[in-house]
């Protein structure tokens, strides 16, 4: 019996030092990431080689027609033409990663991209976190508005006084932004400084967002960059573009504030481009293109401008299949990370006042792994997993260009946090009177828990853990912030080049309602089969 005991007590020491193994394996890069300076890259990162040429990595937001968006299997547009003729100027490789627009800046700041490339107007508040090539486009703020509307101008934005100075927004008036472009940093100003305040605006994801809104009526007017403006007046009836611009500005590329030699060969290739007239040809060439002609009129008509011209509809499978890898590999990665918190949690809660009573180093271990584990489901559970992602991508994973595996790890450590409080719950539920049976049938701790508690708690979490994997899903929607091309990025990209909210934003639900179904019914069949083993 005392043979059987150390046995027992040196397997639970053994089994704590890992599992305190793996959590401060997860857990030190959280802890590392916050003294790290992400602006203190070298002046050459993240430039890598890559055979005889380096790559220029460039983050853009791929939904800005004419200048940055989608088509067929790679991007086009003024920005990404440009960009293009810059990289071969330097002799490089342009590579491209779709992001949000509001993560582009942040993206080169963290040295994750070497430019950012997507419209963006140089701005003082900007200037202050990253430096801006020279200026390769002009560009116009420009107002779309209801060809109803009583809007004519910017200044019937305002009730103005006797001397035609605006002394107060107009009530009820709501204007629609893209978020963190230069639209919405001007709209969101005072009145005095010839905004609306943040009270009448609303920010959207997307200018189609925004734009979309206007059309249904959700706001009066949107603000928004010239040539995108004569996109979607274009294509949606009912709106015009007014006549006098709301800002005037001009376009440059963002980049590092440490990669000065980098800002220097930037700024020569942009002036020699622009001298030999192939940045006025590239604007030329799209200036006055828009999507293909088709009649949007009927059901079918809206189902090939969304899915047929351009392939489009290849956009929808490859980000089912992002969507299903990352899922699926998220669920593993949480399911392992669980086991080995429930497992900490349920045998400290269990066995406290036996092991309070021993003391020594296998309590004093036990408790610094419960309070560690306590600590990481704080943290996850009480933290948006949005901004895990973003941390994660941006701050602890900065320098890895692999987005598929930290969205990978971001949702395995946010679903392990819920999925170790699930298998806890289960474990708790056990009669202690069956741990008491292993030891009397000669079982050591792991033989106990593999054998008799395992078996019967699986059967009591299976559900909860299936609408865990459920839930997961539909939360990996969300990895598009990070240029991650899953089902719900690619209706996004689809709308962004169509500018057509219905047939896209229908299809990605009905592609997440039929998993859904199929994961639902696969849980009702596991659970037959375990009422069925039952008798």
């Amino acid at each position: 019996m005392i043979h059987q005991k150390s046995i027992l007590a040196r397997n639970r020491v053994l089994s704590m030092v890992m599992a305190l193994g793996m959590i401060i394996a997860l857990l030190i890069p959280m802890f590392t990431a916050a003294a790290e300076d992400p602006t203190a890259a070298p002046a050459s990162e993240p430039i890598t080689a890559t055979g005889q040429k380096q790559v220029l990595h460039m983050a853009t937001s791929a939904d800005f027609a004419p200048y940055e968006y989608k088509e067929g299997e790679g991007f086009a547009g003024i920005d990404i033409e440009i960009a293009q003729a810059i990289a071969e100027k330097l002799g490089m490789e342009l590579e491209i990663t779709d992001i949000a627009f509001d993560s582009v800046i942040a993206g080169v700041v963290t040295g994750k991209y070497d430019i950012g490339m997507s419209g963006i107007t140089e701005t003082p508040e900007r200037a202050q976190t990253v430096n801006f090539s020279e200026h390769y486009a002009n560009a116009v703020q420009a107002v779309i508005v209801k060809e109803d509307s009583d809007i004519q101008s910017a200044d019937d934005f305002y009730n103005l006084d006797a001397e035609g100075n605006p002394v107060s927004v107009k009530d009820g008036l709501m204007v629609g932004v893209q978020t963190s472009t230069t639209g919405d940093l001007y709209i969101s100003d005072t009145v005095e400084n010839g905004g609306v305040g943040e009270d009448h605006r609303i920010q959207y994801k997307t200018g189609a967002d925004a734009v979309q809104a206007l059309s249904t009526g959700k706001v009066q007017a949107v603000v928004i960059d010239n040539e995108p403006a004569k996109n979607f007046v274009k294509l949606y009836k009912g709106l015009k573009l007014l006549d006098t611009p709301y800002v005037e500005e001009e376009y440059a590329i963002a980049i590092n504030k440490n990669n000065t030699e980098l800002l220097q060969r930037i700024n020569v290739a942009v002036s020699q481009l622009k001298a030999d007239g192939t940045i006025a040809n590239i604007t030329n060439k799209y200036i006055n293109s828009g999507d293909d002609s088709v009649d949007t009129s009927t059901l079918a008509g809206q189902f090939r401008l969304n899915f047929i011209n351009g392939d489009r509809w290849k956009w929808i499978v490859q980000g089912l299949g992002r969507t299903l890898l990352i899922t699926l590999f998220a669920v593993l990665v949480g399911i392992l990370i669980g086991i080995i918190i429930a497992a900490i949690r349920s045998s400290y809660d269990k066995n406290y006042e036996e092991l309070e009573k021993k003391g020594g180093l296998t309590f004093g271990l036990m408790k610094v792994l419960n309070f560690l584990s306590n600590i990481y489901l704080t943290v996850i559970r009480g933290t948006p997993v949005v901004v895990q992602l973003l941390i994660m991508y941006f701050i602890i994973f900065a320098s890895s260009k692999n987005g598929v595996l930290v969205a990978i790890l971001t949702f395995g450590i946010n679903s392990g946090a819920y999925v170790a409080e699930i298998f806890r719950s289960g474990i708790m539920a056990i009669d202690n009177g069956q741990f008491e049976a292993g030891r009397a049938m000669g079982f050591n701790y792991f033989q106990t828990m593999r054998y008799i508690i395992l078996p019967q708690m699986i059967k009591v979490v299976l559900p909860t853990v299936l609408n865990e994997f459920i839930s997961l899903l539909k939360e990996t929607s969300i990895v598009g912030y990070v240029g991650i091309m899953d089902l719900t990025k690619a209706g996004d990209n689809i709308r962004g080049r169509t500018l057509s909210a219905f047939m896209p934003l229908i299809a990605v639900a009905l592609i997440y309602l039929c998993l859904v179904i199929i994961l639902t019914q696969v849980m009702k069949a596991l659970e037959r089969r375990m009422r069925k083993n039952e008798r």
